[in-house]
């Protein structure tokens, strides 16, 4: 348990997935009460979809209704979760944030819920600035899960500009990091390089 409150502390969202999936298959094949399985599932089933790992967090969801045998005795707080990645696996952001907004996370939960809001958002404004070139200021609201007031800050900071007669918004386009790869003959190319300097 102490593993991964600091976790959650350092917001090492992946050493959280390890550990967490460490413990539910210690748990499965040595049943024990030292961790409960509803907080590492809760845990592990949150930062799944930290790290937008949707795939994981379906399996996930289906071990939990295997373990629990029904729907009615999984506990509400891991229903709570899955609404909110039903929602992103349906790519329907606005009930994202309002399935997040709806229930009352405990003091546990909290830190990682609102990391999960701001992976949520940050992913949006990826995704709007892939996509768009001008935007209304209504729809960003919605697909950020904010008011327009309380984003114009933010949106300026990072360097968008706003028409403000129409309330149409203009993304800065993300810089691509462009990956090179090494091909063997290439390698091969570098290694004679690297053999004839040290030979001379």
């Amino acid at each position: 348990m102490e593993d991964i409150a600091q976790k959650i502390v350092d917001k090492d969202y992946l050493g959280l997935i390890d550990t967490c999936e460490a413990l539910e298959f210690e748990i499965a094949a040595f049943p024990h009460d030292s961790v409960p399985i509803a907080h590492v599932y809760s845990t592990l089933l949150t930062c799944y979809l930290i790290v937008n790992d949707l795939n994981s967090a379906r399996f996930l969801r289906k071990r939990i209704l295997q373990h629990y045998k029904t729907e009615n005795q999984v506990p509400e707080l891991l229903n709570a979760i899955w609404q909110v990645g039903t929602a992103l696996w349906n790519k329907a952001l606005p009930e994202a944030y309002i399935a997040l907004d709806a229930y009352q996370w405990d003091d546990d939960m909290k830190p990682l819920m609102l990391a999960l809001k701001e992976s949520i958002q940050e992913n949006a404004y990826n995704l709007i600035c892939q996509s768009f070139s001008a935007i209304r200021a209504n729809s960003v609201a919605t697909m950020l899960g904010s008011s327009e007031d309380a984003l114009a800050a933010e949106l300026i900071k990072r360097g968008w500009t706003i028409d403000t007669e129409k309330q149409i918004w203009n993304p800065v386009k993300a810089v691509a990091l462009v990956q090179h790869n090494i091909s063997l003959s290439q390698l091969s190319t570098l290694e004679d390089t690297l053999v004839y300097l040290e030979s001379s």
